[in-house]
């Protein structure tokens, strides 16, 4: 059994109706809400740029100007005499400590290769073929003179020199074979830039 009569046909019936003046006001609020949000947004951040060129312009400024200081410095710039003659002295007092460091150096590769190292190895490499009339030493530069009984003998005893100690990595720059009065005369020379 029906309690109620529903008179009115489905036309007439009241619709839900999306689009009324409240809807449309409270749209109105939210779209004016998020314009002046979005708004507010982009105005601090222009306002955060505006402040970081603001800043970049002063740094700018600052150091153009700081530039310009060096610049007017520089072009103003005078050699300084006394900066001159101490830089001169200076470099003749770097130029003596070299040729001392050289000079020092030169005495410890003599230390290294003692008269007494120079007869050993002699002594050790001798041949019965030649013999020795002179040795002449002055720091590094030698002199050895002496007489042959054949040419072929001088050769032979410079390569049995160069394995020992003393003439290992020496190298004799000039040799001289002469015969006098049926003699062989040789001469062997080496000089400090030999080593």
């Amino acid at each position: 059994m029906k309690h109620t009569i529903n008179l009115l046909p489905d036309t007439l019936k009241p619709q839900l109706e999306l689009l009324t003046i409240y809807t449309v006001m409270v749209c109105m609020a939210l779209s004016a809400v998020m314009m002046f949000g979005v708004s507010s947004y982009m105005d601090h951040d222009k306002r955060q740029l505006v402040i970081e060129m603001d800043t970049l312009r002063g740094e700018i400024n600052r150091k153009t100007s700081v530039l310009n200081v060096i610049n007017a410095e520089l072009e103003n710039r005078v050699e300084d005499p006394s900066l001159i003659r101490t830089s001169q002295m200076q470099a003749t007092m770097l130029k003596q400590k070299k040729r001392l460091v050289a000079e020092l150096q030169a005495r410890d590769s003599m230390l290294k290769h003692n008269f007494a190292d120079l007869l050993e190895a002699l002594a050790l490499k001798h041949s019965s073929e030649l013999w020795l009339t002179s040795i002449k030493v002055v720091g590094d530069d030698m002199l050895l003179t002496g007489q042959a009984a054949s040419p072929s003998a001088l050769p032979q005893w410079v390569t049995q020199l160069s394995s020992t100690e003393y003439f290992a990595g020496r190298e004799f720059n000039s040799a001289k074979l002469v015969r006098q009065q049926e003699q062989l005369v040789f001469e062997l020379q080496t000089s400090k830039g030999d080593q």
